[in-house]
């Protein structure tokens, strides 16, 4: 029995990490992409881990897409027209100070938010 509580709690955590994921593709193809098509021309920054997932569910090339940490430092923000943010990761950046995104909300799921650059 005390074997059986020590597998319960990994596999719930993966249970609900899985469930998170599959609602962040789910809200990515069906509202927010759309939306990051309409965007103006230029680069998309996005979650490191969502780059492909965004070129897969969007017609925004993948040569496009770079990850949002390297906004600033390899990656010109000048030439970042949308930023594409995961929410709990975006609260997260700002309760750090580490806030990279130049731009206004625009489009926003209960997971996703997408900011448009100010030019």
């Amino acid at each position: 029995l005390l074997c059986l509580a020590f597998v319960v709690g990994p596999l719930g955590n993966a249970r609900d990490f899985l469930e998170l994921r599959g609602r962040l593709a789910e809200q990515l193809e069906k509202r927010i992409a759309p939306a990051v098509e309409q965007a103006p021309e230029g680069l998309v920054a996005t979650e490191s881990a969502w780059g492909g997932a965004l070129a897969v569910h969007s017609r925004v090339p993948r040569e496009s897409i770079v990850p949002l940490r390297a906004v600033g430092t390899d990656v010109d923000a000048g030439a970042v027209r949308a930023y594409l943010v995961v929410r709990r990761n975006q609260a997260r950046r700002e309760r750090r100070g580490v806030d990279p995104i130049d731009g206004r909300p625009a489009v926003r799921s209960a997971l996703w938010q997408l900011y448009l650059a100010d030019r």
